[in-house]
């Protein structure tokens, strides 16, 4: 009797994986790109990884959507997707760091926080920029008088000084969740919305009156972001310890 794998021109009998293909197409966990091809050579797609996932769990019944505005629908791989989004397998950051960190590639683990970071703070730049240039704009949105607009608009250009900066304490707490130290992460979440906010708050609004409830925003920021910085070192040193002894 031949194997599943037989029909396939580009899978030859003495190949590595040619057992490896034999087990996906018997199980159904994938299938050729045509008629006689596998293509066993080719990059696996995002979209044809979650589907060989999904597979392997049976399929299960979809019970909550993506957001992704660029998968197409009818898609081989979109029942796929909302799976996988829904169980928190293609959430940007997180599995990526954390695959990364268990099959100890430690370097990629650096790599994916600075490109994270670099990310979080040219998103948070375009925010500081829109609500220093058009405030009022933004706050219009949500009510139609004016005073409101004008006091909102005023707080709106001294919360966003804190903007960019947050980016070191969310890519931080982001990446903690990922390689699995949710304690650490929840130290500077308690930080951002309890721990410096409250008492700076307090604090500012005593010396500076109302505005300064504004102002403790950013110095919350600015301070978080130096805990935040302390407690990721700290939290990956022993991958640090590791990499070095590789």
């Amino acid at each position: 009797a031949g194997c599943a794998s037989e029909r396939f021109t580009d899978v030859a009998p003495d190949a590595w994986y040619h057992e490896a293909i034999d087990y996906v197409l018997v199980h159904g966990l994938m299938e050729g790109t045509s008629a006689t091809t596998f293509a066993p050579e080719a990059k696996m797609t995002r979209g044809q990884m979650v589907t060989v996932l999904y597979r392997m769990e049976q399929e299960p019944e979809i019970t909550q959507e993506s957001t992704f505005t660029d998968l197409e629908a009818g898609r081989y791989y979109e029942k796929a997707v909302h799976w996988a989004a829904a169980n928190g397998i293609v959430q940007g950051m997180r599995p990526l760091i954390g695959y990364n960190y268990g099959a100890g590639e430690h370097d990629r683990v650096k790599q994916i926080y600075r490109l994270v970071l670099i990310m979080c703070a040219m998103i948070m730049m375009l925010g500081t920029v829109i609500c220093l240039l058009v405030p009022d704009l933004l706050m219009s949105l949500f009510t139609g008088t004016q005073e409101t607009i004008e006091a909102g608009a005023a707080a709106l250009r001294v919360i966003s000084a804190g903007f960019i900066v947050s980016a070191v304490s969310v890519a931080s707490s982001g990446a903690l969740e990922g390689l699995g130290k949710g304690g650490p992460s929840l130290i500077i979440s308690l930080c951002r919305y309890i721990a410096v906010i409250l008492p700076a708050a307090f604090v500012l609004s005593r010396l500076f009156g109302p505005s300064g409830v504004w102002h403790s925003f950013w110095v919350t920021e600015a301070v978080t972001a130096v805990i935040s910085l302390a407690v990721y070192k700290k939290a990956v040193l022993p991958v640090n310890s590791i990499s070095s002894f590789a």
